[in-house]
């Protein structure tokens, strides 16, 4: 298979088996939904606060256990939910494209510098899968030589394709920023998921006119997507699918949101001047905000949650 390798030092990545301990395929197409959003189906892949420790605890496991990853996919070759190694990483090692049994996933490798056994936990950013699938399935990333990347269960079954066959694809890797691209012979983009990092942690800041997105397609269960937008008016505003579910109802344009180290989202204008507070406490470096469950979570034993987006109930929080 050709493709090319560079070296790994991201603690939050696991195996094909860790991922899949971590998240059960079975919990994927559980049918979890929601009275105030009305969502179903994909909406099950939310995370609970166990499934952060259980996470947590399987990257801990697996920490030193891959030596190599691929940079890249290229054309005509593939990568299996069984290699030792399955899965691409991007260069700043904060990003990796991952092929488990029955599903293929982004994680997003949070960093927090006073967790101890918790300072890296890999969540999830976008994910493809089948709930039907078996645990033990060898379920394969494959580039096509036509250019289609593709995710297929052992038995050849389709679990999703990017539809860009005979258009151009010769590799496909996995941004600074967590998307996925697919580029043809001269560089130039074909196609890209538009994945990105879907967790704020403490201490950082999300900027004006930038979101946080978490996306989930299951074959026979739908699509669903969570966004936490700040808006270039000042607005904070939380969606599922599109429809704002909450929104901070500040006004002043330029403003930006904050995780604070006491666990606190905030929305900050230009000035410096708070706007709006979730006024929660609790929280630590070792918090952060989780966009596929709308919650603030504090990485520890029980990923102890201490404050959900209001109106919503994307999955357990305890």
């Amino acid at each position: 298979m050709r493709i090319s390798r560079r070296s790994l030092k991201l603690k939050a990545l696991m195996s094909a088996t860790a991922v899949a301990t971590a998240l059960s395929v079975a919990a994927l197409a559980s049918p979890t939904a929601s009275a105030e959003t009305g969502t179903t189906g994909a909406s099950s892949y939310v995370r609970s606060a166990a499934e952060h420790h259980r996470l947590s605890a399987a990257a801990k496991a697996f920490d030193g256990g891959i030596p190599q990853a691929p940079a890249s996919l290229t054309a005509c070759n593939n990568i299996k939910s069984s290699a030792q190694i399955p899965l691409l990483v991007s260069t700043n090692e904060s990003y990796a494209f991952v092929v488990t049994p029955g599903a293929a996933m982004v994680l997003q490798d949070l960093r927090l510098p006073n967790a101890a056994d918790y300072g890296d936990l890999a969540l999830p950013t976008w994910v493809v899968f089948n709930g039907s699938t078996s645990w033990e399935d060898d379920t394969m990333l494959a580039l096509y030589c036509n250019g289609d990347l593709a995710v297929r269960a052992q038995s050849g079954a389709l679990i999703w394709h990017s539809n860009t066959a005979g258009k151009g694809g010769k590799k496909v890797t996995i941004s600074n920023s967590g998307n996925i691209v697919m580029t043809n012979a001269a560089g130039a983009v074909v196609w890209q998921s538009g994945s990105r990092a879907e967790a704020l942690t403490a201490n950082h800041i999300l900027p004006s006119n930038q979101f946080l997105q978490f996306w989930a397609y299951g074959v026979g269960e739908g699509t669903q997507q969570t966004r936490l937008s700040m808006y270039t008016n000042g607005d904070l505003a939380f969606s599922v699918n599109g429809k704002v579910v909450w929104h901070s109802k500040t006004k002043v344009p330029g403003s930006h949101a904050a995780l604070t180290t006491r666990g606190q989202l905030m929305v900050i204008s230009p000035a410096g001047k708070l706007q709006w507070s979730s006024k929660n406490g609790g929280g630590s470096l070792n918090t952060a905000f989780d966009t596929s469950s709308g919650t603030i979570f504090v990485a520890d034993d029980d990923g102890t949650p201490i404050w959900q987006v209001p109106g919503t109930n994307l999955g357990e929080v305890g």
